[in-house]
């Protein structure tokens, strides 16, 4: 029996199995399963975010947000414009054949079905061309960089977004503060910062192996304090069941102020 091949966090990212990621970890909402469960805790606690709690502005940027866009459904009617990023090519083309409406694009109509409902109402198509119309720019960002986009003359942003990027592109509790305060440097003073982790040795994309970094939710939250944050609200769910693919132990969505 052949085992999985394993990649280093900072490894190529042309290794990513972009469509065997998408159907494993992001399947219909219709169906049972532990990731719909994961994914609904993500759109409830983000539905929260930015209605119940408030978060709003002129612009919304995404650091490192792989190929999804179910966290824009609920911030695509608070925000004007919508900015999301990564590092790998394949990723932000992902998104964009999505806003193009591109045959083959990756089906995301479940999860925009399921917060509309949310919010009481069943506007599905007015809401997915809503997101379309509000996230005007796909484009490359590097987390590793003191400014991850753009420069330090570049205007700064009312919100910072980025899920299940750090824990997967770091080494140590360093670095992971470290680039916590490289998107702090695109945030206005005051500007929101929504986190979404999900920290495991490991995860699988069909075959392949993936390395991350662990950590526990007292460090998530000792980090953001550490690199300039105030936390605001956070929402937490863990995991008993065992795995195969992944050894998380919670999922985790955190609100933050740059102070």
């Amino acid at each position: 029996m052949t085992s999985p091949a394993t990649l280093d966090c900072n490894d190529d990212t042309a290794a990513f199995g972009l469509d065997t990621y998408l159907k494993h970890y992001y399947p219909d909402l219709d169906k049972s399963s532990d990731e719909s469960l994961v994914n609904i805790f993500l759109l409830d606690s983000l539905h929260d975010i930015f209605n119940s709690v408030g978060v709003s502005g002129n612009r919304l940027i995404d650091i490192g947000a792989g190929p999804c866009v179910y966290q824009f459904i609920s911030a695509c009617t608070k925000f004007n414009e919508i900015v999301a990023t990564d590092i790998d090519k394949d990723n932000q083309d992902a998104i964009q054949r999505w806003v193009n409406e591109d045959p083959g694009a990756f089906e995301w109509k479940s999860f925009v079905k399921y917060v509309c409902e949310l919010e009481g109402h069943q506007n599905t198509a007015d809401r997915e061309k809503q997101m379309r119309k509000t996230i005007q720019n796909v484009t490359y960002c590097d987390f590793s960089k003191k400014y991850p986009v753009g420069s330090s003359d570049s205007p700064l942003y009312d919100c910072v977004l980025t899920g299940f990027c750090i824990e997967c592109i770091i080494n140590s509790q360093q670095q992971w503060v470290q680039y916590l305060k490289n998107a702090s440097n695109l945030l206005k003073s005051g500007g929101w910062f929504v986190q979404l982790c999900m920290p495991a040795d490991f995860y699988m994309i069909g075959d392949t192996r993936m390395s991350c970094f662990k950590v526990d939710e007292e460090f998530v939250l000792k980090a953001l304090k550490e690199a300039g944050f105030m936390v605001v609200k956070s929402y937490l769910t863990k995991h008993t069941s065992t795995r195969s693919y992944m050894n998380y132990e919670f999922t985790m969505v955190v609100l933050a102020r740059k102070l």
